[in-house]
């Protein structure tokens, strides 16, 4: 009983936070951003999903989000805990391995590689590129790509002194060093300069036996999110078709306050095509990230990060639920299959 009031109460709290207290500078009125946050939307999803012309009833709210966490239950935090899910998810695909967790500004080497605060400088020339991970710090905030090239410390691209780097195991709350993945030509070609990963999701209805594909979409990165893909960070997403891998064209949001969606076929920094490629072997990709869902049956929905790689693919982490908006640039989804998903374990 208490526990199932605080859960409501952390899903209130976290609903206010990114519905009510939003800081998008929009025309929206007032009594217009009371009416649609009573529905669970933000202003920024006002905006993105056109709220004004749009039926908010075709359309997934954050608050739906929020709500929708609780379908793994207790076992949601396998995917919410790196630790964990190196462990189980591992077992079954190829994921980063973690080479050390910090606490507090405190360094522990994993796996007995024996990495520490005195020794750290050491272990990531040793790894020569690898990733620092800030937990609670979704939306690729927080994520220092760490490399060592001709004698000198980069981080996210930029030359730093070894001092700066050692500064940023040193902070308050938890972390993981884990080990950098390259990703494959196809994934490059994208854009070089980010980890361009695709999100799919496996679920099953509540009640059924086995998991099955329910959507995808495809992440890019650009100049303004540089080391990551994800949209808040100023990437852009991809609808990819579900039977034939085909990228559609992209969607991304343009501005810092006023959250404006511009279509576009082209990579906006790279000019690189989009519109129209193809996913290299698509089919089996899906197939083997629902056969892996089904390996952990105590996961009700998984929304995967997967990262192409010349020798197939790396799952770089899961997620207990999936930003919504991500799916939703396009038209809303809530009558869609994701929809009749989080129908089915009473999220709306």
């Amino acid at each position: 009983m208490l526990r199932g009031v605080l859960r409501k109460y952390r899903t209130f709290r976290e609903w206010k936070r990114i519905v009510w207290d939003s800081d998008c500078e929009s025309t929206i009125s007032l009594p217009e951003k009371i009416k649609y946050a009573k529905k669970g939307f933000s202003v920024e999803e006002y905006i993105y999903y056109d709220l004004k012309r749009n039926d908010y009833k075709d359309y997934i709210s954050e608050y739906d989000r929020l709500r929708s966490r609780e379908i793994n239950g207790a076992y949601k935090f396998i995917l919410d805990d790196k630790l964990a899910f190196e462990e189980v998810v591992g077992k079954y695909v190829k994921v980063p391995e973690n080479y050390a967790w910090i606490s507090d500004g405190i360094v522990y080497g994993l796996h007995d590689n024996g990495a520490n605060n005195d020794n750290i400088i050491d272990y990531l020339k040793k790894y020569q590129k690898s990733v620092l991970k800030w937990n609670g710090r979704g939306g690729g905030f927080g994520t220092y790509v760490i490399s060592f090239e001709d004698g000198n410390m980069f981080v996210n691209g930029k030359q730093e002194t070894e001092e700066n780097v050692e500064n940023l195991f040193k902070r308050k709350g938890d972390a993981i060093l884990c080990e950098y993945i390259t990703q494959s030509e196809f994934a490059s070609s994208l854009y070089p300069y980010t980890t361009n990963t695709i999100r799919i999701v496996c679920a099953k209805k509540k009640g059924d036996r086995e998991a099955k594909f329910i959507t995808a979409i495809q992440r890019v990165g650009t100049k303004k999110s540089i080391p990551v893909d994800n949209l808040c960070s100023g990437g852009f997403t991809l609808e990819i078709d579900p039977e034939t891998g085909a990228l559609s064209e992209g969607m991304a949001i343009c501005g810092d306050k006023d959250h404006v969606l511009k279509p576009f076929k082209v990579h906006p920094d790279s000019g690189s095509e989009l519109a129209g490629r193809r996913i290299p072997n698509w089919t089996e990709i899906k197939n083997q990230m629902v056969d892996i869902t089904n390996k952990i049956p105590y996961l009700n929905f998984v929304a995967w990060d997967i990262l192409l790689t010349d020798d197939g693919f790396c799952v770089i982490e899961g997620n207990a639920s999936s930003g919504v908006a991500i799916f939703q640039m396009h038209n809303g989804v809530k009558k869609s299959e994701l929809g009749d998903i989080y129908r089915s374990y009473n999220v709306f």
